[in-house]
């Protein structure tokens, strides 16, 4: 199985290595290499929603796979690292901003066949200033708050990624509560 976003600054990164079952083997592999088809890693994404019931989207740069398409902030489980270490992980190289205080809930928890991952998506409500976030400008080029209309919106004119098209049934489920 190929893997996604592959580039000189990420290709060294380890995956903890999981069986179908979600049984962790005790070996790793670097991203850049295949992963069998026997063999998993951990993914999170992340999505932030504030008091208004906006949630915060970030375009992906230029030079990534689904460039300019907006998406909720998330990446792979490095090794050794919890789900919840990623989640913090992330949410700081890309966003720059701290949540390591915050409680968030996992809305999905699902095994990929497709992209050898278990894939958790993670609800955290938090209002973010907008000139609070700092993005490095290749792998995030910028950041903004939509409404449920907004996003819909962009929904049917493809501008999100994949990964959001179960964003407006989760959305009805957890944050109209």
């Amino acid at each position: 199985m190929e893997n996604w976003d592959v580039d000189k600054t990420n290709a060294m990164e380890k995956w903890d290595i999981f069986t179908k079952e979600g049984l962790k083997t005790g070996y790793t592999k670097f991203r850049k290499e295949s992963l069998l088809e026997t063999e998993y890693h951990l993914v999170v994404r992340i999505w932030i929603v504030n008091h208004k019931g906006e949630i915060l989207l970030s375009r992906r740069g230029r030079k990534k796979r689904g460039a300019l398409l907006w998406e909720c902030t998330g990446g792979s489980v490095l090794s050794g690292e919890t789900q919840r270490e990623a989640i913090n992980r992330e949410i700081q190289e890309e966003l720059g901003i701290d949540i390591s205080g915050e409680k968030g809930i996992c809305m999905v928890n699902e095994r990929r066949d497709e992209h050898h991952d278990f894939y958790e998506v993670w609800l955290f409500r938090k209002d973010i200033n907008i000139s609070e976030v700092t993005i490095d400008g290749e792998e995030v080029i910028d950041v903004k708050w939509v409404s449920i209309d907004e996003f819909n919106d962009m929904l049917v004119k493809n501008e999100l990624m994949p990964t959001l098209s179960n964003f407006p049934m989760l959305y009805k489920k957890y944050v109209i509560c």
